[in-house]
């Protein structure tokens, strides 16, 4: 639905002309209004529809265009596209009595159960009560009630949802948690798997647009808190939709939200509720033992789980959200999904590991407690072997995945420059317990080559695939960032660290340039507001704030220089160069000490000019004033 500058108001809604109507309001005949939110009509809002406009506005004729051949006119599409809905599995309330009975004899029953009957089966008319508690309540009262909670089902769009799964298949390979068949349809995946679905549909429509489709983050957030919360359902489907929803939802463009570093909690307790973390049987560590079809399931979610909250810095997540730890059986599983046929397990099972040797060297260098510096950087030294090890056993055809190579550089400069990705970035008297592991000013020097690497790859890619980045793809095109400005700018943690070699091997602010320009040369009249468009709005004001920052460094530069000017010449040694100029000139022209009125008349003509440049570089010393240039 497509709106226009308003006509007035009046109503509760402000009056727009509509250019063209939605399909709903075409179906029904009626007039097609716009509500408060945009993009949506009143009638689908109501009614919780996705409001589709598959046709353009009417095309006004002019008097003269009459006699026009009418096949030339486009028309509209005849017809309108089918609609779906996704139905859940959510247990309906139990009514209480308030009279007791049904606990009265549900409790009966229980006691009865203790003690073995003497005759018959056992099964008392208690049982059956005790069942129909349990079962759907049959009371129009309660159904009524249910269906007034839950609302009515959102009336999805089939060729849209179509599209978006579509999509979806090419977005799967930056966090490969789960595995799709290519054929396999919307309608297929809403009778399986229905929470996957809505969890692929919101993941996908976020993508596209910041805000994306409002109907699918509605109704995933309304399903999980009536499965998550009210019926406390802990499955590896839930897993599964939570971890796609956190994996493409744009929380670096809302930095605010802490709702989707919730999610991730809730992921974890799934995790901890299925004891996928835990082992299992011995037969699948094996090399020759074969997993189920289910079972690998489980392990691509605990993966998928793994890589995500490592990937997330810890300083941006909520309270209580700490990296997980790399176990045997967390290796058990990185080689099952290696044995596996599908190229996505042996990509996830290398992120992993990836993401774990990262991991470790942030928290040798900024939070081991345990260990001296001295230790942590014998640590660092094991990290970067294991690095070596893993980069060995990487298939060529994995390694060059644009996830496994910027995770590979990533990994690189959180060995190289893991302190400066500390945030927030305290003074040291601010720091509880032992301080980050101070940098060496060699890892600082060869980490600028990796930074650049690693943002001149982001822009080399297209738009098509930065579209599909995942979270942890955002995550590391933010710290290259923040590595790229803290590199360029002082570094107190190490202070013979040359800032102007990088800036002038780096040039970060044509980089910053280069993320700012937008790829469409020819402005459109409706901004666009997707997440690179969003994206390019950021760099652009940190490229301002660089270049302000660079201007107020070489504005001190300048005032230091200028106070190294100031006081004696004699003791700056800024006449070092006249007082040799000086005495040359006596040596060779003056062999008997004079008076000094006699040194201007025995003087050539170029040699008293020389003394007088001299008084004037000295004459303005006492009272503050800069020296000139000889």
């Amino acid at each position: 639905m497509a709106d226009a500058e308003p006509e007035g108001s009046g109503d509760a809604f402000p009056r727009k002309r509509i250019l063209a109507a939605c399909e709903a309001c075409r179906d029904n005949k009626i007039r097609c209004r716009p509500s408060e939110k945009p993009g949506v009509c009143r009638k689908c809002l109501a009614s919780k529809r996705e409001c589709i406009v598959r046709t353009k506005p009417r095309a006004r004729r002019m008097i003269a265009d009459q006699n026009l051949d009418p096949k030339a006119v486009s028309q509209p599409a005849a017809g309108s596209s089918k609609s779906f809905s996704i139905d859940f599995a959510i247990p309906l309330k139990v009514e209480v009595e308030e009279n007791f009975k049904s606990l009265q004899d549900a409790h009966a029953d229980f006691f009865d159960s203790l003690i073995a009957p003497d005759t018959g089966s056992g099964f008392s008319e208690s049982n059956a009560t005790m069942y129909s508690i349990d079962s759907t309540p049959t009371s129009s009262t309660d159904t009524a009630d249910h269906t007034s909670d839950l609302h009515a089902k959102p009336s999805f769009n089939l060729a849209s949802a179509e599209s978006l799964l579509t999509s979806f298949h090419s977005m799967l390979c930056h966090f490969p948690c789960i595995v799709l068949d290519p054929d396999v349809s919307v309608s297929s995946l809403a009778s399986t798997q229905p929470f996957v679905l809505l969890a692929i549909l919101a993941a996908a429509s976020g993508s596209r647009t910041i805000q994306g489709n409002s109907l699918y983050d509605e109704e995933f957030r309304k399903i999980l808190g009536l499965k998550f919360v009210a019926c406390g359902d802990r499955t590896v489907e839930i897993l599964q939709g939570i971890l796609i929803y956190c994996a493409w939802y744009p929380f670096h463009l809302r930095p605010r939200n802490k709702q989707p570093f919730r999610y991730i909690r809730m992921a974890a307790e799934v995790i901890h509720e299925l004891e996928l973390d835990q082992e299992t049987p011995v037969d699948l560590v094996y090399p020759n033992a074969l997993a189920t079809a289910q079972q690998l399931n489980k392990i691509r979610a605990y993966l998928g789980y793994f890589y995500l909250a490592s990937t997330i810095p810890a300083e941006w997540q909520a309270r209580g959200n700490k990296p997980p730890v790399f176990t045997s059986w967390t290796e058990s599983c990185c080689r099952i999904l290696e044995g596996s046929n599908a190229e996505n397990d042996v990509v996830l099972a290398y992120l992993v590991r990836l993401s774990s040797t990262a991991t470790e060297a942030l928290r040798a260098i900024n939070d081991d407690k345990g260990h001296t510096h001295q230790q942590s950087r014998l640590v660092l030294l094991g990290l970067e072997a294991q690095l070596r090890d893993i980069e060995s056993l990487i298939p060529p055809r994995i390694a060059a995945t644009p996830v496994i190579y910027m995770q590979n550089l990533f990994v690189h400069l959180c060995l190289q420059d893991g302190v400066l990705l500390r945030l927030p970035r305290l003074s040291l008297h601010l720091i509880k317990g032992r301080p980050p592991l101070p940098p060496e000013a060699s890892q600082l020097y060869s980490s600028v080559d990796n930074i650049q690497k690693l943002l001149g790859y982001i822009l080399s890619l297209d738009e098509a695939t930065m579209t599909k980045f995942s979270t942890a793809d955002w995550c590391r095109f933010i710290s290259g960032v923040i590595l790229g400005i803290r590199l360029s700018l002082a570094i107190p943690e190490c202070p013979d660290f040359d800032t102007s070699w990088v800036r002038s091997r780096l040039r970060f602010e044509e980089i910053l340039e280069r993320l700012c320009k937008d790829s469409d040369p020819i402005p459109s009249a409706k901004p666009r507001v997707d997440v690179l468009s969003a994206m390019r709005t950021i760099m652009r004001i940190v490229k301002d704030k660089y270049v302000q920052r660079l201007s107020i460094l070489e504005h001190g530069q300048q005032m230091a220089s200028q106070k190294l000017s100031l006081g004696c010449p004699m003791l700056d040694g800024s006449m070092d160069e006249q007082l040799k100029l000086w005495q040359s000139v006596i040596d060779t022209e003056i062999s008997t000490a004079t008076l000094p009125g006699d040194i201007a008349t025995s003087l050539s003509a170029d040699d008293d000019m020389i003394l007088r440049d001299l008084w004037a570089t000295t004459a303005g010393w006492a009272n503050g004033d800069a020296l000139p240039e000889w």
